[in-house]
């Protein structure tokens, strides 16, 4: 499936078209006679990078160190709330709107000819309706090229646009003027962002200032085709035409100061042209996209309404509605994170609210990993960049607050940050810390896991530039951290103290503690990047003395036991709950996304992985829904898959204050529910599926390991594996009919499906195929 289509116009947000390029997002709602056009900007963030690191000492953290030795948790987590507990993250900003209404007779309108769409294959939005004889059409799409967002409107058969085009800030509420030049078929406004909020969990109203904040631009030139266009009371007013083009652009003086030059620029661009910034737009974004192909053998209806499907679906396994899952969330990669701009933020880059959800920002203890999960494995690597290039600010300053909060060497973060990069904990607003904050804030280990990512993105590439300046300092860092901060416990093992398992509380004396020690979430985490490190040691120089350390600690560090419960412990007491839901499911972390759990030796540990989650259950927020189904896909249980599926495609009703927070679900538009819309679901989605399908761990690659019984017939064709390989697959009635192998490096990989192995030797640009008995086919 490549195609969302809708029959009426939004009335919600999470009824809009997502349109971007990884640094302009807009959303388009469509109308009969009306269009609002959403605008946003990666940069646009509310706050500024002044900050002063809270310091524990090293008195202090011996003291929370030994309480909890102790069993004194409560009390440790005090100190640690009080101490070193920072303000939350600043809020993405929105950057108003552009509406556009012109004249339709409402009599003559044709309501049931409405369509409204977002083509997949070409990232374009599209709206059509007739109107007496006549009829509207708009065309919509945003450049990476040219980094301008294009709106063509265009009429048939005497239907004429007459109306009005303007802007509106998002600070209007506020009392905030927005600047603006006019001149001629173009006009730019500037506003500034509130230099300081808390939003979301905050009491008090955003505080602005003339000098301090990130100013925000938004350029509009308009292009007629005939007719005529005239500024008017603050906006453009279209008289008498059948065809003219927009163009819109968001920018910021976020690390560019000067802003030189770009409506220069930005008028150059729109001369172009319609047609040859379409031809630009399509080359650019065909050659990410087009690489990885899906099919499930779902219906051949390509154009039913997304809407109808999702209401009509009632509980019933859709294939369709699967496949455009993937896609979608593939596209939505490639328009919310492309190199030069920000990572893709818990909402991508759309975000109509200056209180958005949790601040809209880097969530990092899952999130933010979840939204990269399936760059790699769809071609889309470069879109996984402007995360490590995050990384990189985000090392400086956690440099800092390793050395102040844990007196460590190298460097570590915390579970949130946001375009300033910064590493510290976060749960205190102007007013009062979160009750609730330790079992979130406290978690140093995010820097850890994120540099486990930029080494498996090097697996993935084989790009030693990538290696040496990204790789090696984030990854040899976040070790160089590890080793001052992990301490003995009493067997001599090593363990993390303090610790904790994000977002959970454990049961205790009839107390609920946030904090502990070694949690099986940290000391997984930590014993997947020793053995990284071990691993990129062998391809580039690395410090000696780190290395012999991390041979030392690969055995010594113990994440895994198994409780009275069978399960597999959360933390390093028994004091997992049969009752425990939590929607965070960390503990299961070397099951997925890592890979220890899925080595031969560790099936026990394995099968009570399957218990932990079987006790989580199945009801859980869309993001820990599609968590949960890449963990049912290494544990090959096909119907937990079907099951959560059918929870993930459950329409949530935008504007439904009783589901939120809870549930699962999407949106009109499939827009993931947390709820509210985060966007990691909608990425992570991508890997999930994946792993159904195919699942590399170390050099063993299975074929169709967990395909549920309804996916019969399908292919998936060019998904990239580690190692420099490319697979191939297709199946019917149930069994492989062929897989093929392409090679860009030589190496040897064990190849399996079902009962079957074979070890396969490959050399570098070779292409191997093997029937369902894995015997390689001669061609």
């Amino acid at each position: 499936m490549s195609n969302m289509l809708f029959n009426a116009p939004a009335k919600y947000w999470e009824e809009s078209i997502l349109l971007g390029n990884g640094t302009i997002g807009i959303s388009t709602w469509g109308g009969l006679g009306h269009e609002k056009i959403q605008l946003n900007h990666d940069c646009f963030w509310a706050g500024t990078d002044d900050f002063v690191e809270s310091e524990l000492s090293r008195e202090s953290l011996k003291a929370v160190r030994e309480l909890i030795q102790n069993k004194q948790f409560l009390e440790a987590e005090k100190i640690l709330i009080d101490t070193i507990t920072g303000p939350f993250t600043s809020p993405y900003q929105p950057m108003g709107e552009i509406s556009f209404n012109y004249d339709v007779c409402d009599k003559t309108v044709k309501k049931e000819s409405y369509r409204r769409s977002l083509d997949l294959d070409n990232a374009m939005y599209s709206q059509e309706f007739s109107c007496g004889s006549g009829s509207f059409q708009t065309e919509g799409f945003v450049s990476y090229p040219a980094s301008i967002a294009v709106l063509k409107f265009s009429s048939e058969n005497n239907s004429k646009y007459d109306g009005r085009l303007k802007y509106d800030s998002p600070y209007t509420q506020f009392k905030q003027t927005c600047i603006f030049q006019q001149e001629n078929d173009w006009l730019s406004y500037s506003i500034r962002a509130p230099y300081k909020y808390d939003g979301f969990l905050g009491q008090s109203d955003p505080q602005f200032s003339d000098t301090k904040g990130i100013k925000g631009f938004i350029r509009i030139r308009i292009k007629m085709d005939d007719g005529k266009c005239v500024f008017k009371d603050d906006c453009f007013e279209i008289q008498d035409s059948t065809s003219f083009t927009v163009f819109i652009q968001t920018d910021t003086d976020w690390n560019n100061s000067e802003n030189n030059g770009a409506m220069d620029k930005f008028l150059d661009l729109t001369n172009i042209g319609y047609l040859k910034l379409k031809e630009e737009h399509l080359s650019d974004y065909h050659k990410l996209y087009l690489k990885v192909e899906l099919s499930l053998g779902s219906d051949n209806d390509e154009h039913f309404v997304l809407l109808d499907r999702l209401l009509t679906r009632d509980g019933i396994p859709d294939k369709a509605l699967v496949e455009l899952l993937f896609n979608y969330g593939r596209y939505l990669l490639i328009s919310s994170s492309r190199p030069g701009s920000q990572p893709a933020n818990l909402q991508g880059i759309w975000n109509p609210h200056i209180n958005p959800p949790w601040w809209s920002n880097m969530t990092l203890n899952i999130n933010t990993e979840m939204n990269y999960w399936g760059a790699c494995l769809s071609g889309l690597s470069e879109c996984a960049l402007p995360l490590y290039d995050f990384m990189m600010r985000l090392m400086e300053n956690g440099r800092i607050t390793a050395e102040k909060n844990y007196h460590c060497d190298g460097w570590c973060a915390h579970h949130q940050s946001d375009i300033w990069a910064k590493s510290n904990t976060r749960g205190k607003t102007d007013i009062e810390t979160s009750p609730e904050s330790a079992q979130y804030s406290l978690w140093p280990m995010s820097g850890l896991w994120l540099s486990l990512m930029a080494w498996e993105q090097f697996e993935f590439t084989n790009d030693l530039d990538f290696l040496n300046n990204k790789v090696l300092p984030l990854l040899e860092g976040s070790i160089q951290f590890l080793r001052d901060f992990l301490i003995e416990d009493a067997g001599k093992n090593l363990t993390t103290n303090p610790s904790t398992s994000p977002e959970n509380r454990f049961l205790y004396k009839e107390e609920y503690p946030a904090v502990s020690q070694g949690s099986t979430m940290d000391l997984s985490i930590s014993l997947e990047a020793v053995t990284a490190y071990l691993k990129m040691s062998t391809i580039c120089p690395c410090d000696a003395k780190l290395v012999s350390w991390c041979k030392d600690a690969q055995s010594r560090i113990k994440p895994f036991n198994i409780g009275r419960l069978h399960q597999l412990q959360e933390w390093s007491g028994d004091w997992d709950r049969e009752d425990d839901v939590h929607r965070h499911v960390s503990h299961l972390f070397s099951l997925f996304p890592g890979s220890i759990l899925m080595k031969p030796e560790m099936a026990d540990f394995r099968k009570a992985a399957g218990k932990s989650l079987e006790m989580r259950g199945l009801d859980a927020t869309g993001w820990s829904t599609v968590w949960k189904i890449a963990l049912m896909a290494r544990l090959n249980k096909t119907d937990g898959i079907r099951d959560l599926f059918g929870k993930l495609l459950t329409l949530v009703k935008p504007g439904d204050e009783e589901v939120y927070f809870t549930g699962s679900g999407v949106y009109p538009n499939l827009m993931c529910a947390h709820p509210p819309f985060q966007i990691d679901g909608n990425l992570g989605i991508v890997a999930a599926i994946s792993e159904i399908l195919i699942q590399q761990t170390g050099d063993t690659i299975s074929i169709l390991p967990s395909l549920p019984e309804d996916w019969e017939n399908g292919c998936f064709k060019n998904v990239h594996c580690k190692s420099g390989i490319n697979i191939s697959l297709e199946w019917g009635q149930g069994k492989l009919t062929y897989v093929k192998i392409k090679a860009s490096k030589s190496g040897t990989l064990e190849l399996c499906y079902k009962e079957k192995q074979q070890l396969v030797p490959y050399t570098s640009g070779e292409t191997l195929t093997f029937d369902s008995n894995l015997i390689q086919k001669r061609i």
